[in-house]
């Protein structure tokens, strides 16, 4: 749940106009975060895909 809610943080004028440096950073930082949050999601859709599979096989061999 943290990991939205950086995301969805407001960048401030101090990250961004001010010091441009600090300003990537964080924008790199939540690109970052947000392909990781993607990795994750796309792992747990493949399991959940691996299982139904599974459960789908079981269900027409019984």
């Amino acid at each position: 749940m943290e990991i939205f809610f950086w995301l969805s943080r407001p960048i401030s004028l101090m990250e961004t106009k001010l010091r441009p440096s600090v300003g990537m950073g964080v924008f790199l930082e939540r690109w970052m975060m947000t392909k990781a949050a993607e990795s994750y999601l796309k792992e747990c859709c493949q399991e959940a895909d691996h299982r139904l599979d599974e459960l789908m096989k079981r269900i027409n061999e019984g």
